[in-house]
C-alpha cells in the first residue's frame, strides 16, 4: 500500500468591515479570484443579500435597507 502526502497552503480570504449603515456595499479585495461570500450583521449572523460580482477584485453588496456588519470573502 502506498500513502502520500499532500501539502496544501491555506485558501486566500479577506475580511472587510462595514461601520457605516449602507444600502451598497463595495468591497475591494486582492484575492484575484472571485471567492465566495458570506455576509454577517454586528452579532454574527449570517445576511441574506445580493452579490454582485464586478471583477476578480470587487464585489457590490445590495440590501433592501441600510446595514452595518461584515463580509467574509473565501
Amino acid at each position: 500500500m502506498t500513502f502520500y502526502t499532500v501539502e496544501c497552503s491555506g485558501d486566500k480570504n479577506y475580511e472587510f468591515v462595514q461601520t457605516t449603515p449602507s444600502t451598497v456595499w463595495v468591497v475591494n479585495h486582492t484575492l484575484n479570484k472571485y471567492p465566495a461570500v458570506t455576509v454577517l450583521d454586528p452579532s454574527d449572523n449570517v445576511v441574506i443579500a445580493d452579490v454582485t460580482y464586478i471583477n476578480e477584485s470587487t464585489i457590490q453588496i445590495d440590501f433592501s435597507s441600510a446595514q452595518t456588519g461584515k463580509v467574509i470573502l473565501n
